[in-house]
């Protein structure tokens, strides 16, 4: 399984069927996964080694939060029919 799809699985859990259907099938909620993924890494990653950074990890902060309202919008689309 693609990182992208464990990572949002992960954050996600009682939405897995809808991602991996949502996955399969579209190609924009496939490049939000990505640039979801590409933002937790970077974020884990200075979290850890630029403690200093401040501002960046908030920005990213809040840029994960914007992401994972734009996926629930993509879930409930979905699950509506």
């Amino acid at each position: 399984m693609k990182a992208e799809l464990l990572c949002l699985i992960d954050r996600f859990s009682s939405h897995k069927t809808t991602i991996l259907s949502l996955f399969d099938e579209n190609k924009d909620f496939q490049s939000l996964c990505h640039e979801y993924f590409v933002c937790v890494q970077c974020l884990n990653q200075w979290k850890l080694s630029f403690e200093k950074k401040d501002k960046l990890v908030q920005e990213y902060s809040e840029r994960k939060i914007a992401l994972e309202n734009e996926l629930l919008l993509f879930f409930k689309k979905a699950e509506q029919g």
